[in-house]
C-alpha cells in the first residue's frame, strides 16, 4: 500500500500574489519597517497555511530582507512603524481586501488592527472626533474582508474615549 500525500496547489497563493493590489503592495513594502513587513508575512502565512515550507521560506526571505538603495535609512531594524508605513496604508489595505473569502483569520484581523492603530493613533490623539469620522468613512467604503478590521478599530477607539471620559469624571470628583 502506497502512501499518497496531499498535494499542495499553489494556485490560490499565486493568484493572490498576482492580484494588482498585492503587486502594488509589493512595491511599497521594501521601504516599510520590519514590523510592517513582518505583519505582511504573518498575513500571507496565516491566509495560506497549506503553503509548503519551501515556498513559505522564500516568501519570508523576500519580505524580511533588508531593503536596498535609498529606502534603507527609512527602514529601522526594529519593529517600529515609520511614516512610510502610514503612507502605504491605502495600498496595503487594498492588498488585504484582495484576500480570497475564507482566508482571513482572527490573527490576520488583529495584525491589521494593530497596524491601523499605529497609523491612526497620532491623528486620534490630536482630534479623536475627526479621526473616528475618517475611520467610519473608510469602514463604509471597505469590502467584506476589511470592513471588520475597521469596525474593530472603531470599537477600540470608542472604548478608549469612554475610558478617557470615565477617568476625567473620576479625577473631577476628587
Amino acid at each position: 500500500m502506497t502512501h499518497q500525500s496531499k498535494r499542495y496547489s499553489s494556485r490560490p497563493v499565486n493568484q493572490y500574489l498576482r492580484h494588482p493590489a498585492v503587486q502594488d503592495a509589493c512595491t511599497v513594502l521594501p521601504a516599510c519597517s520590519l514590523g510592517l513587513r513582518s505583519t505582511a508575512l504573518t498575513v500571507l502565512t496565516e491566509a495560506f497555511p497549506e503553503m509548503p515550507p519551501r515556498t513559505r521560506k522564500a516568501q519570508q526571505t523576500i519580505l524580511l530582507r533588508a531593503p536596498d538603495g535609498p529606502h534603507s535609512s527609512e527602514c529601522p531594524a526594529d519593529f517600529g512603524f515609520t511614516p512610510t508605513d502610514r503612507e502605504a496604508t491605502t495600498t496595503l489595505m487594498a492588498a488585504l481586501a484582495a484576500l480570497p473569502k475564507g482566508r482571513v483569520t482572527e490573527r490576520i484581523n488583529s495584525e491589521a488592527v494593530r497596524f491601523l492603530r499605529h497609523v491612526h493613533g497620532p491623528a486620534f490623539n490630536d482630534d479623536p472626533t475627526a479621526t473616528l469620522a475618517a475611520i467610519d468613512c473608510l469602514r463604509a467604503a471597505a469590502n467584506d474582508t476589511t470592513r471588520p478590521m475597521y469596525e474593530l478599530l472603531l470599537t477600540h477607539y470608542q472604548e478608549t474615549l469612554q475610558l478617557r471620559d470615565l477617568l476625567e469624571h473620576y479625577v473631577k470628583k476628587e
